[in-house]
């Protein structure tokens, strides 16, 4: 009330204010203040008539506003603008109950984006010392993996034990070729290059689950459809004929190795098809800076060639990030595969 201490307060000479100038008042958050009662004064010390006019709106807004002048109440609102501009802290604590609230979806996103193609990486491929490197290549195998192993146990009826399956894979790959991932492997110390890379790609996920909290979807019709793929590959088991039940009579013909992803964290996670959609989409983009690093250190044979793009890939350009506004799950499937298929 009235006559409770401010909880902010400004000042202005009359003779600085300019037409039509916004004051600022600005106070800390209040805990407990919704359905509270606050009260708005403004008012001048001048002796004299005062020149300065407070705007009001002829729109009342609710019963619960009301304004008042020094004669009583008169009709309409003050014109204020409220916002709330929360510390890093405050944003950070969000975010992370945010992630909580989903469970075991983003963990396992991540899981499945980077531990089957860390398994086949070390069988494939020569011990390789540079963490970054071997991280970009195992986003990209990853993903390649997931639609493989759909169909192959869709034919044998247990694709719905495609995330299962991408964990043994993970596992047994790993284990079989453990000296590859031991500590003589990277006894040395990461370069700096690795170290950018990698501190990027944590920046980059900081960016994405910031921007991206408490979305369904993102924008555009196409995040919608990648859901519904999603929802008919955790129902079948395998890859569908039709896009039953959504449109039956149209015969399924797209390229599903986002969505035999996002299903597999779903199927682990236990989450809807929709947030897997999100959260493998989120992941992948996050992770396309290590994507980026491998393709320029393999093409142009330049770590710092690598880090650079990295950095521009994770934390400054609009692209590949953009394709998540757009609902492009599959092309930026195929961007973090790419370099790979390079190497290959």
């Amino acid at each position: 009330d009235s006559s409770a201490t401010p909880i902010g307060t400004v000042d202005a000479a009359e003779s600085s204010l300019a037409a039509n100038q916004w004051l600022a008042v600005t106070f800390p958050p209040v805990a407990g203040s919704m359905d509270r009662r606050f009260i708005l004064q403004a008012w001048s010390s001048d002796p004299e008539m005062s020149p300065v006019t407070l705007w009001a709106t002829s729109h009342q807004g609710s019963d619960k506003r009301e304004r008042f002048t020094g004669v009583g109440q008169a009709p309409g609102s003050l014109v204020y603008r409220a916002y709330c501009e929360p510390g890093l802290l405050a944003v950070a604590i969000d975010r992370f109950g945010f992630l909580q609230s989903l469970g075991l979806l983003w963990p396992s996103a991540i899981a499945l984006s980077l531990l089957p193609g860390l398994a086949i990486g070390a069988l494939v491929t020569r011990r390789d010392t540079d963490l970054a490197h071997v991280f970009g290549h195992a986003v990209g195998w990853s993903v390649l993996a997931a639609p493989v192993g759909l169909v192959l146990l869709g034919a044998l009826n247990a694709g719905r034990y495609l995330g299962l399956g991408l964990v043994l894979v993970a596992v047994i790959g790993i284990a079989f070729r453990a000296r590859n991932f031991s500590k003589q492997s990277f006894a040395r110390s990461p370069a700096g290059e690795t170290i950018v890379v990698l501190t990027g790609t944590v920046g980059a996920f900081a960016i994405r689950i910031a921007t991206t909290t408490g979305l369904v979807v993102p924008m555009w019709v196409d995040s919608i459809q990648h859901a519904a793929i999603t929802q008919s590959i955790l129902i079948l088991g395998r890859v569908p004929d039709t896009y039953a039940p959504f449109v039956a009579s149209e015969v399924f013909d797209y390229h599903f190795g986002f969505h035999a992803l996002a299903a597999a964290a779903a199927e682990l996670a236990g989450s809807a098809p929709a947030d897997a959609v999100l959260a493998v989409g989120q992941t992948l983009s996050a992770l396309s800076p290590l994507a980026a690093y491998a393709f320029a250190r393999d093409f142009l044979e330049s770590k710092r060639a690598g880090a650079i793009a990295a950095l521009l890939v994770g934390l400054v350009m609009t692209q590949p990030t953009y394709l998540i506004t757009w609902g492009r799950y599959t092309e930026l499937a195929g961007i973090v595969a790419l370099p790979v298929v390079f190497w290959v």
